[in-house]
Parts: C-alpha cells; structure tokens; sequence
C-alpha cells in the first residue's frame, strides 16, 4: 500500500489543455483573458506550477472550487513575484 505522499509524486504532468481543463473544473474563469492566450501564458512561463502554490489564498467554495477568481488574477499575483 502506498503511503499519500509517495502517490503524490507519482502524479503524471499535465498536458496544457489538462492544466486549462483542470483550472475550470476548479472554476477559474477565463473571462478576463482567453483560454488561448492563458495557455500560451503556461506554454512560455511554466505559470501553473508557480500559481498552484498560490491556490491557498484564494476563497474557495465547499465544493473545493474558486470563487470569483479569473485566470489573469491569479496570474498577475504571481508576478508580484517574478
């Protein structure tokens, strides 16, 4: 039996498509920019794992699901720190 840690590692990457597949079942809109270009963003700048590590500042519902966050938003929080 594998203990949770050992699991998480073993998670495969995600494909780009995946990552903006995975943003919207997290409800991260693409209001404020197009999912074309937010993917181009992850293409050029490996954003996905830098914001990841910001997931914890952003209200979620009790269905584990953003509220109101759009994917330039979360970008540009993690450009304060490029």
């Amino acid at each position: 039996m594998e203990d949770q840690s050992t699991s998480k590692a073993l998670k495969s990457k995600l494909s780009f498509n995946q990552m903006i597949e995975h943003l919207e079942r997290k409800n991260v809109r693409f209001d404020l920019i197009t999912k074309n270009d937010a993917k181009k963003i992850l293409q050029t700048s490996n954003y996905f794992y830098k914001i990841t590590a910001y997931r914890k500042n952003f209200e979620k519902n009790r269905y584990n699901q953003y509220i109101n966050l759009d994917f330039k938003f979360w970008k540009s929080t993690t450009s304060l720190v490029d």
